[in-house]
C-alpha cells in the first residue's frame, strides 16, 4: 500500500497576485520515497540571489524558509531522505526542480519533450538546477491511454500506476500526473493552471500572467480545456494543480496529512508574520522586532501545523496557578471553521490548569465566537490602552 503525503514546498508572495504555494507530494512505500516535483530547495534557501537570482525573486515573489524544502519536511515525517530514490517531474521550472539537488541519487522523471527544451538551453530555466548530474530517464510519446488522454507509464513500483499526461503550453513538455490511489485516481496537473478558478471563469485575471509565462499560450488554452472537460467527465478524480492554496487544504485536513500541535516550538517570527497576515488578526507585522519580542516574553506558545505550514498558534502570558491571558488566537483563513481554534484553545486550558482563569479581549468581528467556545462575557473589565 502507498501513503501519499501532501506537501507545501514553496511560499510565493506575488506582487499584485498575492499568495501562491507549491504543492507537491511524497509517496510513501515499503522500501522507498518517490515525489512528484521538488519545489524550492535547501540550496536555493541558503544561497537565493546566486541560486534563483534577485530579478526572477522580486518578479516572482519568491519566499525562502529551510523548513519549506521537500528534505526537511521528510524528516519531520520521520522518514530517510536517503529513501527517496525517485522523483517526477512535471516540468523543469525553478520552482520546481530546485528542490532535485537535495536527493542527488535520485532518478528524474520527466517528458522527453521538457528535457529537450532544457537542453536546448531555454531562458526559462537555470541549467545548474542540473549541475548534481542526476540519471535521467525520459518518456516519449505513447499509443497508451488513460480516461482518454495520452499516458505514459512510470515503472517505478508496483503497489500503483503513475503516468505522465501531456499538458503542454505553460512548456513545451509541460505534463500532468496521475496517480492511482486506494480505490481511485489523484491527477496532478502542474502549472496547467495557475487558480482553480482558471477552470470555470474564462475572464479570470490570472489568465493573463499564465499566458504571459506560458511557452505556447495556445497550446496552454488546449490543456485548460482538456482539463474543464476531465474535471466534467470524472468528477470522482481529485484534480489539483501546483500553486492553489484551496485544493491543497482539503489534503491536509481529511486524514491524507493531520493537523498536529505544539507545545514545545516559538515559531520564526516570519512565519508568525504570514500567519497573521492570512488569518486576518490585526497586530504590527511590520514591526517584525516588537513581535519578535512578543513571543520572547510569552510563556505559553501554542501552534498548530499542516505539515511543516504553520496554521494556527494561540499566545498567552501566564502564572499558571491564577490567570491567564490569552493575548493572540490566530488560524489562517484557509483553515479557519475546521476546529483549530478551538483545539488551541482547549490546550491552552489544558496547560493552566482548573485553577486559572483564561481572559482575553475579542476583536469586534469575534465576539459571537468565544460564548461558542466557553467564554462567559463580562462587563466588569477595565484597560488602559497603549499609547502606540
Amino acid at each position: 500500500m502507498v501513503k501519499v503525503h501532501h506537501l507545501n514546498c514553496l511560499e510565493i508572495q506575488s506582487p499584485g497576485n498575492g499568495r501562491a504555494i507549491g504543492h507537491c507530494l511524497l509517496l510513501e512505500t515499503k522500501s522507498r520515497l518517490i515525489l512528484i516535483d521538488a519545489g524550492i530547495g535547501l540550496l536555493d534557501t541558503k544561497n537565493p540571489d546566486g541560486r534563483i537570482g534577485r530579478n526572477l525573486i522580486n518578479a516572482v515573489g519568491f519566499q525562502f524558509n529551510e523548513k519549506r524544502t521537500a528534505l526537511s519536511q521528510i524528516k519531520d515525517l520521520g522518514l530517510d531522505p536517503e529513501k527517496v530514490t525517485d522523483c517526477v517531474v512535471s516540468h523543469l521550472d525553478p520552482d520546481h526542480i530546485g528542490g532535485l539537488a537535495d536527493f542527488p541519487n535520485a532518478t528524474v522523471h520527466v517528458g522527453l519533450e521538457e528535457y529537450e527544451h532544457f537542453q536546448r538551453g531555454s531562458h526559462r530555466y537555470l541549467q545548474h538546477q542540473l549541475d548534481h548530474r542526476p540519471r535521467i530517464k525520459t518518456y516519449a510519446s505513447t499509443s497508451e491511454t488513460w480516461r482518454g488522454l495520452e499516458a505514459r507509464r512510470i515503472t517505478i513500483v508496483s503497489e500503483t500506476d503513475i503516468y505522465l499526461i501531456p499538458l503542454f503550453g505553460h512548456t513545451v513538455g509541460h505534463c500532468g500526473v496521475a496517480l492511482k490511489y486506494k480505490a481511485n485516481w489523484l491527477f496532478y496537473v502542474g502549472d496547467a493552471y495557475y487558480l482553480r478558478a482558471e477552470l470555470s471563469d474564462r475572464e479570470h485575471p490570472v489568465h493573463a500572467l499564465a499566458e504571459m509565462r506560458a511557452d505556447d499560450p495556445q497550446m496552454r488554452m488546449e490543456s485548460l480545456n482538456i482539463i474543464r472537460r476531465f474535471v466534467i467527465n470524472n468528477p470522482q478524480t481529485k484534480v489539483f494543480s501546483y500553486h492553489d492554496l484551496s485544493e491543497f487544504t482539503p489534503f491536509v485536513s481529511d486524514g491524507t496529512s493531520k493537523i498536529h500541535y505544539r507545545t514545545d516550538l516559538k515559531p520564526d517570527i516570519k512565519e508568525v508574520i504570514e500567519l497573521y497576515q492570512s488569518s486576518g488578526i490585526k497586530r504590527p507585522v511590520d514591526d517584525a522586532a516588537r513581535l519578535a519580542n512578543m513571543y520572547a516574553h510569552a510563556n505559553l506558545v501554542i501552534t498548530a501545523w499542516a505539515g511543516n505550514t504553520l496554521v494556527g498558534i494561540a499566545r498567552a502570558l501566564t502564572d499558571f496557578c491564577y490567570c491567564c491571558y490569552l493575548s493572540d488566537l490566530a488560524v489562517r483563513r484557509s483553515y479557519q471553521r475546521s476546529g483549530i481554534g478551538q483545539e488551541l484553545i482547549s490546550l491552552t486550558r489544558e496547560r493552566i490548569g482548573n485553577q486559572t482563569t483564561l481572559i482575553l479581549l475579542s476583536a469586534p468581528e469575534a465576539v459571537d465566537y468565544y460564548p461558542k467556545m466557553g467564554f462567559e462575557k463580562i462587563d466588569n473589565g477595565f484597560m488602559i490602552r497603549r499609547s502606540k
